[in-house]
């Protein structure tokens, strides 16, 4: 079997054999092209596919293998009960010593030995799914009540599960007193702790706890030296006294100053903006964590304010942005020489 096929409109038709290796005009376009043999084009589309099948193999082989899940959720301190990382306090209390600034702690604040720190790293690597049983037992708690249930008809099965592990998690670990799951409609039944250190967790606290583990875990992956502080207290020398949510130092010279919000933020930009100027502290190394602030919003406020304002999701992409500025390619260096002539 023969065929047209016209290389300038595209127009495919098939023809007799008697008219193959003729001339015609195409009756599309009228363009003159030629009558072409079935096979002989079967044959080199063939040729093509192999060589495009085996330039995709070769490029695939080139790229890095996807990260695994525990890769992803980059958590270094998994199951530890304690960690030398998390107990090295001397770089910022030195940091803060220099500029007359006396730092009070408690050990127990950076203390990894029970389950705080390993429930917020699950709660905030899935809070989008999770969201809405953190923020049920919070409401729950706040009213003084203690027993709490989960419609999940609605749910896919995939978060159904991701539900399901996290509260039998918070009950293996006695965060929940008890944990009850109706089969047949879907529904899940808790009865809440009242103990004040559980009840701070979910209003709030687990927060610092899943920054603090996850910028710690970060510098660990990237073997970056740093000493470190929870949720302390700094008075300054006029005696002023403040709280800090997290504090790193890193490589015994750049300061990290992240501060928390899993509610109202907007009142607290003057006092951390004064605070900076007051402690002489670059701006572009302190961090304001704001708990599901739409991405949108997050370059805005941050532009608006000349304040570095991120939420759960982009936290440590700015950090590593601040410690690991991308290089310029040899291309956009010529680009920008070639410019600045």
């Amino acid at each position: 079997m023969a065929f047209l096929k016209c290389e300038a409109c595209g127009y495919l038709r098939e023809v007799a054999n008697q008219h193959l290796g003729k001339k015609v005009k195409c009756p599309s376009c009228q363009q003159v092209t030629s009558i072409q043999d079935t096979i002989a084009l079967v044959q080199q589309l063939s040729q093509q596919i192999t060589q495009l099948a085996a330039e995709l193999v070769e490029l695939k082989s080139t790229q890095p293998p996807p990260p695994s899940p525990k890769e992803n959720k980059g958590y270094a301190f998994a199951n530890m009960p304690s960690s030398p990382a998390l107990s090295n306090f001397d770089g910022v209390i030195q940091w803060f010593a220099a500029k007359q600034v006396k730092v009070k702690y408690d050990q127990k604040d950076v203390d990894i030995g029970g389950f705080f720190d390993e429930i917020a790293v699950k709660l905030g690597d899935n809070y989008d799914i999770l969201k809405e049983v953190s923020d049920k037992i919070k409401w729950t708690q706040t009213k003084g009540y203690t027993k709490a249930s989960f419609n999940l008809s609605s749910h896919s099965q995939q978060d159904i599960q991701v539900i399901k592990a996290f509260c039998k998690e918070l009950y293996d670990d006695a965060f929940i007193a008890k944990y009850f799951n109706e089969k047949t409609d879907k529904r899940i039944n808790l009865t809440l702790q009242t103990e004040p250190k559980i009840v701070n967790f979910f209003n709030g606290e687990w927060l610092e706890w899943f920054a603090f583990m996850k910028v710690a875990s970060w510098l660990v992956d990237k073997q970056l030296k740093f000493s470190c502080l929870r949720s302390f207290h700094m008075e300054l020398p006029n005696g002023d006294k403040h709280e800090i949510d997290l504090f790193f130092l890193i490589n015994d010279k750049i300061p990290l100053w992240i501060e928390c919000k899993a509610g109202e933020f907007r009142s607290f930009i003057n006092k951390y903006a004064e605070l900076c100027k007051r402690l002489k502290f670059d701006r572009k190394h302190f961090l304001l964590l704001v708990l599901g602030i739409p991405d949108d919003k997050v370059l805005g406020l941050t532009n608006t304010f000349d304040m570095k304002i991120v939420n759960e999701k982009n936290f440590l992409s700015a950090i590593a942005e601040l410690l690991e500025p991308k290089k310029q390619s040899a291309f956009t260096r010529l680009f920008d020489r070639f410019n600045a002539k």
